[in-house]
């Protein structure tokens, strides 16, 4: 995650989608933020926020690793089926544990079943469940990007103020603060998700 996205976050869950009083440029210091003025959670927030890209980019690094050498693995094992085709009996046997082997470390990688066919699970190999739950990790993640770029809130439209339905004494309607301005579930999902941590944990 860039720097920008970063930003783009932060102005959406705490500031109502709106960029620092006096402007970026006037909080970036070298790698982070200045931390002397009345901005200084920021640079807090981004180290945080860095800390948990790395943490989630390595995960899923790790997992599309151990799946692509899990496919080598079943391919060797394949070749290996096709030469020793001279002694069949060996061979299934050879292939045959290979392959126990190999879907028994797949299926380590699985949460659960959650990725079989329904209703009764089907036949869906542990491979093909496991090609399903990193398709499924990779949808997840471009969605959770995509609310990054979230519409003004259609109650107070960006400006964080809603009508109370009072008046002031001179006719004025009276103003409060919109719901939005708290941070809501999109934060809360990032958080789940490891895309972002709370500040302090």
């Amino acid at each position: 995650m860039s720097r920008e996205q970063f930003e783009a976050w932060w102005e959406i869950n705490y500031h109502n989608g709106n960029p620092p009083r006096f402007g970026w440029a006037a909080y970036r210091e070298d790698g982070g933020y200045k931390i002397d003025d009345d901005e200084s959670e920021l640079d807090g927030m981004w180290q945080a926020w860095q800390e948990a890209t790395k943490q989630t980019e390595a995960k899923y690094a790790a997992l599309a690793a151990e799946l692509e050498s899990k496919q080598k693995d079943l391919e060797e094992c394949a070749m290996d089926k096709v030469e020793l085709s001279g002694s069949l009996t060996f061979t299934t046997l050879h292939y045959e544990a290979r392959e126990i082997e190999l879907n028994n470390a797949l299926c380590e990688l699985l949460p659960g079943a959650q990725y079989m066919d329904p209703p009764d699970g089907g036949s869906v190999t542990p491979l093909e469940q496991v090609r399903r739950m990193v398709a499924d990790y990779r949808e997840r993640i471009a969605e959770l990007e995509q609310r990054h770029h979230i519409k003004p809130c259609p109650k107070c439209n960006g400006t964080g103020m809603v009508d109370s339905g009072g008046t002031q004494p001179w006719g004025d309607p009276i103003e409060i603060e919109c719901d939005c301005r708290q941070q809501d579930a999109n934060t809360a999902e990032l958080v789940a998700a490891g895309i972002v941590t709370k500040v302090g944990e």
